[in-house]
């Protein structure tokens, strides 16, 4: 039950505040904003793949694939 009341509270919750952030911010604003925050996401991603692929040292040969 606590999952799927976190589950609701946390969909609720990003869609009010996207919907507060869009009436707060100007569009320019988020546009300026959204590339290079996508940059930093996918860089920051990317990296702790590599650091807890290298840490565990996966070797994607050895993996199962059946």
């Amino acid at each position: 039950i606590f999952n799927a009341v976190g589950a609701i509270l946390w969909g609720a919750g990003l869609s009010l505040l996207g919907y507060w952030l869009g009436g707060f911010v100007a569009q320019s604003t988020v546009e300026k904003a959204i590339l290079p925050f996508m940059i930093v996401a996918t860089i920051f991603t990317v990296g702790s793949l590599a650091y807890h692929t290298k840490k565990h040292d996966i070797n994607p040969k050895l993996i199962d694939k059946s």
